[in-house]
């Protein structure tokens, strides 16, 4: 078992490991934003409400009525997120460059032709 995953049971009652990729506060709850390690059809994003008892982590999954207030609120931070290049090159969270410019904005070192879509020259 990988140290960085929360396992939780599905439907079905089997172990399912999860790994937070991002978390908010919306209306004084807390969420998290959950997601399989690894790409597969049953891949996906996976809300839930995060609550601390007693210094641990407790999940619920959200009620209908409250997921659709979370709904344009998810969708920001997925396309918050998928502004970023997420390529090891950027710590920044995303190349921001000015367009005529051949230095990343970011302050890393990154190679010139990287993958990330810096765009350098």
């Amino acid at each position: 078992m990988q140290d960085d995953l929360l396992y939780f049971q599905d439907e079905q009652g089997k172990e399912v490991g999860l790994i937070m990729i991002d978390n908010f506060d919306f209306e004084g709850k807390n969420y998290a934003l959950l997601t399989t390690p690894e790409e597969t059809e049953e891949s996906g994003i996976y809300v839930m409400r995060m609550e601390d008892k007693d210094g641990e982590l407790s999940f619920s999954m959200p009620q209908d009525e409250e997921m659709e207030k979370l709904t344009p609120v998810i969708m920001e931070h997925l396309e918050a997120m998928n502004d970023s290049c997420g390529h090891d090159c950027c710590s920044c969270g995303g190349c921001h460059h000015e367009e005529d410019s051949e230095e990343c904005s970011c302050g890393d070192d990154c190679e010139e032709g990287c993958s990330c879509g810096c765009e350098h020259k």
